[in-house]
C-alpha cells in the first residue's frame, strides 16, 4: 500500500506541474503575441512622429502594458490555484461518498482479486487499477491477486 501511495502522489504531483507548464506557456505564447503587436504599433508611431521624444513615450507606455498584462496573468494564476482548491474539496467529497458506499457493499469480504484487460494505450485504465488498489487497501481487503 505504500508503494500505491508514493505512485498515486508521484503522478499528482507530474500532473500539477504538466498542468502549470502549459498555462505558463500559454501565457509565454500570448505575452510574446501582445508584445510584438506592440513593438509594429511603436514602430509605427515612431515612424509617424520621426523623433527620439516619441519613440521613448512609446517604449514606455510599452513597458506600462507589459506590466499591467503582467499582473493580469498573475491575478489570472491566483485564480486557477484557487479553483484548483475548490476543485480538490469537490473531488475530496466525492471520493468520501465512493468509499463509503462501496465500503458498504463490499463489508463482508475480506479478500479481492483484481483483474482488468487493458487492450489500449489509455493511461488512465492503469490509473483505475491503481485507484481500486488504492482503495481496496483503505478498505482494510486484502487483494489475494491481482492482474491489469
Amino acid at each position: 500500500s505504500e508503494y500505491i501511495a508514493v505512485a498515486a502522489r508521484i503522478f499528482e504531483e507530474r500532473k500539477a506541474k504538466a498542468e502549470e507548464a502549459q498555462r505558463a506557456a500559454k501565457e509565454r505564447a500570448e505575452l510574446k503575441k501582445k508584445k510584438q503587436e506592440q513593438q509594429t504599433a511603436a514602430s509605427s508611431a515612431k515612424g509617424g512622429a520621426g523623433g527620439k521624444d516619441s519613440s521613448a513615450e512609446a517604449e514606455k507606455k510599452r513597458l506600462a502594458k507589459l506590466r499591467a498584462e503582467s499582473r493580469k496573468a498573475d491575478e489570472a494564476v491566483a485564480k486557477e490555484v484557487a479553483k484548483m482548491s475548490a476543485s480538490n474539496k469537490s473531488l475530496e467529497k466525492q471520493r468520501e461518498i465512493v468509499k463509503k458506499t462501496l465500503g458498504q457493499l463490499l463489508k463482508p469480504y475480506k479478500r479481492a482479486l483484481v483483474f482488468g484487460l487493458i487492450d489500449n494505450e489509455n493511461k488512465s485504465e492503469a490509473l483505475n487499477s491503481l485507484a481500486t488498489l488504492k482503495l481496496l487497501d483503505s478498505l482494510g481487503i486484502q487483494v489475494s491477486w491481482f492482474c491489469a
